[in-house]
């Protein structure tokens, strides 16, 4: 991205309905049940309907065996559960499907000494997820007793139990599947476990890195993994993470840049227990949600998918204290001091999510797009430009007659050549050059691209530019050639000059959504595929129209096609 000549930058806030309910540092079972109270007569009669009296002996046995010392404690306990749940099983059988998972002792000033032991269903040394005996033995005036046993006794059919992945394919699978991205990421929790999913009862294997609230869940017998949320929200701090930066870059009567609040999708929070840090991201919305009526928290523009970095002042950050409300809160970057290099940080992260977002919507899914990718504002150059190279973007400050660059277009046009390169490297410079810009005449659906880039009323390119394609200024791979008809800016063109052309002639048939629809249709999967000149990528698109594969006999849309192709000297390669 290239350009021209006078300096501008003024800004000014519009009206925003926004408010921010937010402290913040700016920087940049117990049951107890009464016995009812029986005469000596009364309870000598219910003591002689009792069917089978216990020898004082076996009595005296089970009592020192529920105590919690002796070594048969848990397995009595147990055997006594299983008997009260459900009366004329096979004891022996269902004791041997369960194992204890835990044991914990309470003891009070005001309170008997209790300990609760569950005991876990278990197929082939495999819990069952839910299928549990939940007990609770109370040391009472006559001694230890068990006075709770719940749970249900359930068969399990036949299930595999093996796994076909290793303990560390399934690590990284799930750290892939997650969006885990920490260079050295601590696992929270890794469990084999037998789940009803969706009424089949399954063996998976469940792994959940630390500060990540996305759990994989590893099938064991095909390896296949789905993920699930596992953040938790108890009707505590909900909210929304913005910063104040440029929608579409627009300046006002008077001359100033029009600024309003931005989602901040995705960004990286640390939440404070104590001085312990826990990381949670936001959603692709900008929204949070966390548990409690009150958290500290630190936010700075780095996120799942993008960090920013600054070259000339720091990059801003947030921290303080938030608290529950009727209703979501507001977090906002930018909010006290809009300067330009702050608005500029914004507008990078923001424009960058906001492309990001569109292509995952289309279904382009490379790896590279999940990794955190760095994004440069404020880059001091004596010209006016912006760049993508080695998977990153460079923004630069306002100078050399142009305003700052990391605004809207300029982000989608930068992140054009990212997406360029990663399906299958930046075969053609002037391809490559047109992708950005079509880009970004897709995303907001107007032809100017680098609108107000040189002062009020400029911009770098348009798609209503009649340019024609020559194939002798088309250089493949050149970069920055000395003479300027072969540029690729120049050469680019032709081609988003067709798709602008195209998108104009197929909306005269067509609905808005429709023709939007079809266009994208036509023309993405030129990228995926990789097209390797833009003559091709014409061709590509016409063929895709086409249901016979035949072009001399016209295409459904063959008119709109035609004609657009025809505006840019690029009809004589529908053959």
């Amino acid at each position: 991205m290239s350009g021209g000549k006078r300096s501008l930058y003024a800004l000014a806030l519009i009206g925003l309905g926004v408010v921010a309910l937010v402290v913040v540092n700016q920087e940049s079972g117990e049951f107890v049940n009464q016995a009812p109270h029986i005469s000596k007569k009364q309870a000598h009669k219910k003591a002689n309907r009792t069917p089978a009296l216990k020898s004082k002996s076996a009595l005296m046995k089970e009592k020192i065996r529920l105590n919690p010392k002796h070594k048969e404690f848990e397995k009595t306990v147990l055997k006594e559960a299983v008997s009260q749940i459900s009366n004329g099983v096979d004891v022996e059988k269902w004791m041997a499907s369960f194992q204890m998972a835990s044991r914990v002792y309470e003891n009070g000033e005001f309170t008997q000494e209790q300990v609760y032991l569950d005991f876990v269903q278990h197929v082939e040394g495999v819990p069952v997820q839910d299928h549990v005996i939940h007990t609770m033995v109370m040391n009472t005036k006559t001694g230890y007793k068990l006075v709770m046993a719940e749970g249900e006794l359930k068969e399990i059919p036949q299930i595999a139990t093996k796994e076909i992945l290793s303990q560390n394919e399934s690590l990284e699978k799930a750290r892939r599947a997650t969006n885990e991205e920490s260079v050295s990421p601590r696992v929270w929790k890794n469990k084999k476990i037998i789940r009803n999913i969706d009424g089949e009862y399954r063996t998976v294997r469940e792994i959940q890195y630390r500060g990540n609230n996305q759990v994989a869940v590893i099938d064991a017998e095909t390896g296949r993994v789905r993920v699930e949320d596992r953040s938790y929200s108890a009707g505590g701090i909900e909210g929304t993470v913005y910063g104040l930066g440029t929608q579409f870059f627009g300046i006002n009567e008077d001359g100033n840049i029009e600024i309003s609040p931005l989602r901040l999708p995705d960004l990286l929070m640390h939440v404070y227990e104590g001085e312990q840090a826990n990381r949670m991201y936001l959603d692709q919305d900008g929204e949070f949600s966390i548990p409690r009526e009150s958290a500290r928290v630190r936010l700075d523009l780095t996120g799942r998918y993008f960090r920013v970095s600054d070259g000339s002042v720091r990059r801003q950050a947030l921290s303080g204290t938030i608290e529950a409300s009727d209703g979501p809160i507001s977090v906002i970057f930018n909010k006290k001091d809009p300067t330009e290099a702050r608005t500029a940080q914004i507008n990078g992260y923001a424009h960058a999510s906001l492309v990001r977002k569109y292509f995952v919507s289309k279904g382009f899914s490379k790896s590279q797009m999940n990794e955190v990718t760095p994004l440069r504002v404020n880059l001091n150059s004596t010209a006016c430009n912006a760049s993508y190279g080695g998977g990153g973007f460079r923004f630069y400050s306002a100078g050399s007659g142009c305003v700052n660059t990391a605004y809207d277009t300029v982000v989608y046009h930068e992140y054009g050549h990212f997406i360029d390169d990663v399906y299958g490297d930046i075969v053609n410079s002037a391809l490559s050059e047109a992708w950005g810009d079509v880009i970004a005449v897709m995303l907001t659906e107007q032809p100017k691209v680098g609108q107000h880039f040189e002062g009020p009323g400029t911009a770098l390119r348009s798609g209503t530019n009649l340019y024609k394609y020559d194939a002798r200024f088309d250089c493949g791979r050149c970069f920055s050639p000395q003479d300027s008809r072969f540029d690729p800016h120049e050469v680019g063109k032709a081609f988003s000059g067709f798709v602008w052309k195209l998108k104009v002639n197929l909306s005269k048939t067509l609905s808005e959504e429709g023709s939007r629809k079809l266009l994208e249709e036509l023309v993405l999967p030129s990228i995926k595929s990789n097209a390797r000149s833009i003559p091709q990528a014409v061709k590509e698109i016409a063929l895709r129209d086409d249901d016979d594969g035949n072009l001399s006999n016209g295409t459904r849309h063959w008119a709109a096609i035609l004609s657009a192709a025809k505006t840019h000297g690029l009809d004589i390669y529908l053959k």
